[in-house]
């Protein structure tokens, strides 16, 4: 789908409701296709990301070319793809602080923003790799095979090492006693949940409201969790993909 990208100019700065509008598209559209959009708006103009609050801000800086990949998009795609030919095990976020230290990359040099390689960075690993574990694509839409550069081979517990940008893989009595620690967390929400589920019963709040609550209560649970297993083992858990790139995607120099 193509999409008007000629509405954007120099020293703009816009929400993401703003962005939609200039490009005229809903929410449904924007959600489903957020990562080919911001691919393709970075290909035509220099923008950086701020945050306001919870609140996502994009900065046009100056335009740079048309709808192809610009010298700042093969900077990405070569930083992003050899940082997970050596780390494949990884998330979006950690592989963006290593690419905007890394001095032998071309990032550090660019002067971006953290939100802005951040937000580079998850868009294209999300296009390129997909979301779910041994997610290839779909073989029907050669649009998106062309942009496949491998898949998420699993996913596995682990704990940051932040001095070393490295993810350390949770022991199985870690993992267990995280888990126990979820199952706890939400036993304490099951009150709530009959509350909210009787309002909802009775009209008081509509479907949506409660799936948002309720939605809320199991992410306030899970949080309640991760702080559990901070203060008993020193550092939060998180489920990492581990990737695999295919071969012929590489940067040459790492192929065999």
């Amino acid at each position: 789908m193509k999409y008007n990208f000629e509405n954007f100019f120099p020293e703009d700065k816009l929400t993401t409701k703003e962005v939609q509008k200039r490009l005229g598209i809903s929410d449904a559209t924007w959600k489903r296709n957020r990562k080919d959009i911001l691919i393709e708006l970075g290909n035509i103009y220099e923008y950086e990301v701020e945050y306001e609050g919870r609140t996502t801000i994009y900065h046009f800086i100056k335009r740079v070319g048309e709808a192809t990949q610009s010298p700042r998009d093969e900077a990405f795609e070569r930083a992003i793809l050899t940082t997970l030919y050596f780390q494949p095990m990884n998330t979006a976020a950690n592989v963006a602080r290593i690419i905007q230290k890394d001095e032998e990359q071309d990032i550090a040099a660019m002067g971006y923003a953290d939100g802005t390689v951040y937000e580079y960075t998850k868009s294209r690993m999300r296009k390129w790799f997909g979301n779910n574990e041994n997610d290839r694509g779909d073989f029907e839409d050669m649009e998106d095979m062309k942009e496949r550069k491998g898949f998420i081979e699993e996913k596995v517990w682990c704990m940051l090492d932040a001095e070393y940008n490295d993810y350390i893989e949770m022991s199985q009595e870690q993992i267990d006693y995280f888990m126990k620690s979820i199952k706890d967390s939400f036993k304490t929400d099951t009150e709530m949940e009959i509350k909210l589920l009787a309002d909802y019963d009775a009209g008081v709040i509509s479907k949506s409201e409660l799936d948002k609550a309720l939605g809320d209560l199991k992410v306030a649970g899970y949080a309640a969790a991760k702080k559990a297993f901070r203060a008993k083992y020193g550092k939060f858990p998180i489920k990492v993909p581990v990737y695999k790139i295919y071969e012929s995607k590489l940067p040459k120099e790492l192929r065999n």
